[in-house]
């Protein structure tokens, strides 16, 4: 799948840009896609272009959760890559679905580790693919166990998907879970099985990547490309002086899986092997013997 954006110089940058480089700046844009790098440009008032493989390897896309010992715990915190807390998000955007439909005179539903652990593999394969969308077509390196508990739990679930864009150190947490609860509420099949009031169990699962466009920076050419980056600096030697992405800005899936029976089907016998260990401070740890190591 290409995924291109694009995106142009500050207007007021033009004025320095035309006095060192004469990069109109209203007539130098930039995308990025899944394998190529575009820059069109006017200088000295000539119209240029370089057009060329980035070599980034864009599936290179997990963010970890952040130091242990210094996780995120409260809904008010920003969002930080150092303390990023997954399952504070995935637990708030849960809250966010039950007020929702406790609004609407509805049941609530209650959480499920080993829900949990299927719609978390579904956001994470999204974020790898660098794709939105239900079920998964394509094998996940070293992830097969986990693809299979994925399909499993699909097979009787209703699931509800989005992607939308944050930045780390303005973004609270709060904030995200109830965006992304809107988001849902605004699109009518997804607002459909939020509300649907047979559901009894589901859980809400997060993944993090950079942003395709935060990924082109002089650090990932000088490593993966330093010949296009040797070329952009010759041509255009302020491009990552002004036109440098914000390297904080995020993308974010989140994957929900909706449950109507208390009741795991005779398939999942294994899963239920599975430990769910509740922690002193509150959370909880899902682990399995069947689940792969990661990279």
């Amino acid at each position: 799948m290409q995924v291109q954006r694009i995106f142009m110089f500050p207007a007021i940058l033009g004025v320095l840009l035309s006095a060192q480089t004469k990069v109109s700046a209203q007539s130098c844009s930039t995308s990025f896609g899944d394998d190529t790098l575009t820059i069109s440009y006017i200088k000295d008032g000539e119209y240029g272009v370089i057009k060329e493989p980035h070599k980034i390897p864009l599936n290179e896309y997990a963010i970890p959760d952040g130091d242990a010992a210094n996780l995120a715990q409260n809904p008010s915190d920003t969002i930080r890559l150092n303390t990023l807390n997954y399952r504070l998000l995935d637990s708030l955007v849960w809250d966010e679905c039950n007020n929702y439909r406790s609004k609407k005179g509805l049941n609530t539903v209650d959480w499920n580790d080993t829900i949990y652990a299927a719609s978390k593999h579904h956001s994470e394969y999204q974020a790898y693919y660098n794709i939105i969308g239900h079920g998964e077509m394509d094998s996940m390196p070293l992830r097969e166990k986990e693809q299979k508990h994925y399909n499993i739990v699909r097979v009787f679930s209703a699931e509800i998907c989005l992607l939308r864009y944050c930045d780390a150190g303005r973004t609270t947490y709060d904030e995200l879970a109830k965006a992304m609860v809107l988001q849902w509420k605004k699109s009518p099949g997804h607002n459909a099985i939020m509300i649907t009031p047979k559901y009894k169990l589901n859980a809400f699962a997060s993944a993090f990547r950079f942003s395709t466009l935060s990924l082109l920076t002089r650090e990932n050419l000088q490593k993966y490309n330093p010949e296009l980056l040797a070329k952009i600096e010759s041509v255009l030697p302020d491009y990552f002086k002004y036109e440098k992405p914000d390297s904080t800005s995020l993308a974010v899936w989140c994957t929900g899986n909706f449950v109507e029976s208390q009741e795991m089907k005779s398939e999942m016998d294994y899963i239920a092997r599975a430990t769910v260990r509740h922690n002193a401070d509150g959370t909880t740890t899902y682990s399995n013997s069947y689940l792969l190591p990661r990279k």
